[in-house]
This record gives structure tokens, sequence and C-alpha cells, in this order.
């Protein structure tokens, strides 16, 4: 047998030493100096000495680089699938009014996790941080991973673990109960023409811009004479909206009119058919102790009918939304049982006002009268539908029209903005195309309403 050149041996020794992890090594003894310079095979086993550690290095590097990357998409699919089935099985226990919802979704999400990870080396060590909340109507999921896996190659040069991290989320809606008060005003100032066309066609037919409902009532000639009228803008909208609510059970509605006091046409219910054919038979009425316009006061009426709000997770703690539909110009004119003018007295005076020639007093929606209601928790969406100005009027009710105009009208934006909830849940609007938006508007924020608070 051919025994091995001192060289050959030298290097493979060396090459034993290094792979044992000790940093260090000398050569031999035996292969004296001269002896190594004079072996002609010394030149290719330095090179090969130099390079194969490098080598060696990279290759296991890549090997277990490789195997860790496998790894961890194995751990972040067994992540995503986990936080999916914690927030899943947590919107199942709100559903149902099940109180520990939370520690369900969590060991829900991680017996998924474990499951799906178990291939993976030191998985089972390490388990997951999990965190689920319910804000409003959303549920979100959170879950983070950090697992020591082991190395097939790297341990070599004292490597023996890598850490595989990550992380994954989810959101899902649950369902949310929500009791909707739309309120309506239907006084005076809504049967004027919706365009200026419209309030042409009403002055060609009865001599006057606004269909008058009281006493000598020119409503059914302003009918017969085609023109659109505002209430009939509005309620066109209120219609469509309404049938944009899916009919899933859990939005109840009730409409309500008012004039100098408040009126439920439509009681709250979820057969949102019914409130549609209620909108639908809206109009202004010569209904007597009417004739005026007292917001406070109907507020206060709505407010004393209304209960404490809820989380909105259970049919019986629905969350409330209250939708204001007016022009904001109050008024205290009245007729009593026998249809004789007088004054409404529940109307209050707000420093603010004008009485004009015929007695009739004027003031600006009163943003107080909604503290009540928001108090209670619910959101309050309001539509402003600007008090229109009308032409070719008696010169006596110049003075009225004048003080709304250049006094009331600034005074209704803000306190009608400072009713609402939010500065974003109060609308404007004029023309008929304005008003559709704005109420498509209101009910897509209802909506939105649902997902996020």
């Amino acid at each position: 047998m051919k025994k091995a050149s001192p060289v050959t041996s030298t290097i493979a020794y060396a090459i034993r030493r290094a792979l044992s992890g000790e940093r260090a090594f000398a050569l031999k003894p035996s292969l004296l100096p001269g002896q190594f310079l004079e072996n002609r095979q010394g030149g290719v086993a330095i090179l090969f000495a130099l390079a194969f550690l490098p080598l060696l290095l990279m290759t296991a590097g890549a090997i277990d680089y490789a195997q860790a990357t496998k790894r961890r998409s194995v751990l972040q699919a067994a992540a995503d699938s986990a936080v999916l089935a914690g927030v899943q099985r947590a919107r199942t226990d709100i559903n149902g009014g099940v109180s520990q919802w939370n520690s369900d979704g969590v060991v829900a999400a991680q017996n998924i996790f474990f499951a799906d990870a178990r291939s993976v080396p030191g998985a089972s060590a390490s388990p997951p941080t999990i965190g689920i909340t319910l804000n409003g109507g959303l549920i979100t999921g959170a879950l983070s991973f950090s697992v020591k896996a082991p190395t097939s190659m790297l341990g070599m040069i004292g490597l023996p673990t890598i850490t595989l991290g990550g992380a994954a989320s989810a959101t899902l809606s649950v369902k949310q109960y929500t009791d909707v008060h739309i309120v309506i005003d239907v006084s005076d100032s809504m049967g004027i023409g919706a365009t200026v066309a419209d309030q042409q066609t009403l002055f060609n037919a009865i001599g006057c811009q606004l269909a008058c409902h009281y006493l000598n009532s020119t409503l059914p000639a302003a009918r017969a004479s085609g023109a659109t009228l505002r209430i009939d803008v509005v309620k066109t909208a209120l219609a469509a909206s309404l049938a944009s609510i899916p009919q899933d059970g859990t939005t109840r509605v009730a409409i309500y009119t008012f004039s100098n006091s408040l009126k439920n046409i439509f009681p709250l219910s979820s057969v949102l058919s019914g409130a549609i054919a209620a909108v639908n038979q809206l109009d202004i009425t010569g209904d007597p102790f009417g004739g005026g316009t007292d917001s406070t006061y109907a507020l206060g009426q709505l407010n004393a009918q209304l209960s404490q709000t809820g989380n909105g997770l259970t049919s019986s703690a629905p969350r409330g939304v209250v939708m204001l539909a007016t022009d904001g110009v109050q008024d205290d004119e009245w007729l009593d049982g026998s249809f004789n003018w007088g004054n409404d007295s529940n109307f209050v005076l707000d420093p603010v006002h004008l009485t004009d020639g015929y007695g009739v007093t004027f003031e600006a929606f009163n943003a107080s009268a909604c503290s009540a209601i928001k108090s209670k928790g619910y959101t309050l969406m309001t539509l402003q539908t600007t008090y229109v100005i009308p032409n070719n009027v008696d010169p006596s009710y110049n003075t009225r029209l004048n003080y709304i105009k250049n006094t009331l009208s600034p005074l209704v934006a803000t306190n009608l903005s400072n009713c609402a909830s939010t500065p974003g849940n109060y609308f404007q609007a004029n023309l008929p195309n304005e008003i559709s938006a704005a109420v498509s508007n209101m009910f897509g924020s209802m909506i939105s309403l649902r997902l996020t608070k």
C-alpha cells in the first residue's frame, strides 16, 4: 500500500483540526520547511487547504439558508391561518353572546398555529404572541412568532440555531345591530318649489312659490301644476337610501315628522319596506296644532322616547343613529284645534330672534337641543336643506326674509354642524341633486360607522 506523502498527511491533519472547531493549528513537526519546499505536491495541497474551508462554509450556509426559508414559509402560512381562525372564533362568540370571545379566539389561533407548524423543529417550544381586539363592529387579530430552528451545518462555526420571525393580522366585521331614527321637517318652508323653474310653475298656478297648506290650502292646485316640492326631493332621496340598507334584520328604522311638535309616522321596525312606504306617503299637511317650526321642542320629545344606546353586539343593545333633515329656521306660528292662528306656547326664545309685523318670531336652530340625545350615545347626523328665499313676494314679507337670509342662515349652518356628533356628520344641500347626494352620503356614513366605530 502506497504511503501518503508528508504534505498530504499534513493537510488532512489541518483540515481535521479546523473542522473540530479549534481556532489554530500548526504543521506537523515531521514536515520540515526544507521538505515542504522540496515536495512537488505541496503547492496543490496548500491551495486545496486554503480553498476547502470557505467552500465548505458557503455550502453549509446555502443548505441551512434554503432550509430556513422553507421553514419560515411554513411558519408564515401557519400564522396566516391561525390569526384568521382566531378572529373567526371571536366573531362567532360575539354574535352568539359569549362573553369569553377573546380567550376563545386566542386559544383557537394557538391551536391552529401549532398544528400547522409542527413540521418545523422548535416551533412547539416557541408559542406565538396573539392579540384580538374589538373596536365597534370590527374584530382585529394580530399574531407574531419567533422560532429558533436548529441548523444542519452552520453549527460547526458556532451557529446552532437560526431565528425565524414573522407576523400576520386579520380583520372581520361582526354582526351589528343599529336603530336609525329619521326626523324630517315638514313645515311650510318644505312646500317651496324644489328649483327656480318649479317655483315659477307654482307661482303661475297659485300665485305663490310655496304650496300653502293651512286654511285655504293651495296644495291640491300645487300638485296639479306638476311642480316638484322640496319635500318631494327629500322623501325620494330617503326612500332610495333606505332601499340600500341590507335587509338582514340588524337594522331597525323609525320615521318622524315635525313642524311645531314631533309625530311618529312609522314605529321602530326592521321591516324596511314599511319604512319606505311611510316615507313615500310624506307630504306637508294642514293638521291642527301646527303651522310653525319648533325643532327644539320636537327634539326634546324625541329624546323622551329614546333609550340609552348599547354596543350593537346584540339585538337587545343596539347602537343608535338619529338623522335630522331641516332648513333650520324656527318660527312660533301655531294653529289651535279650531284653526285659529296664535303663537306656540312651547317656543323658547333665543337671544337672536326677530318678531315681524305679523307677530311671528323667527330664530335659528338651537344646537343645545341635540345634547341630551347625544349624551345617550346616539350618533347624530344633520342635513341642512338651505332655506330658500323666494322671489316676487309681497313686500310685507321682506323684513322676515332679509333677516333669515342675512342673520339666521349663517347661524343655522353653525348650529346644525354643532348639533352633529362630528363635523363629518353635518351635510348641507340646496338643489335637488345636492339633497339626493347628501342623503346618500348620510346613509353611507351610517353604514361605514357600523364597520368602524
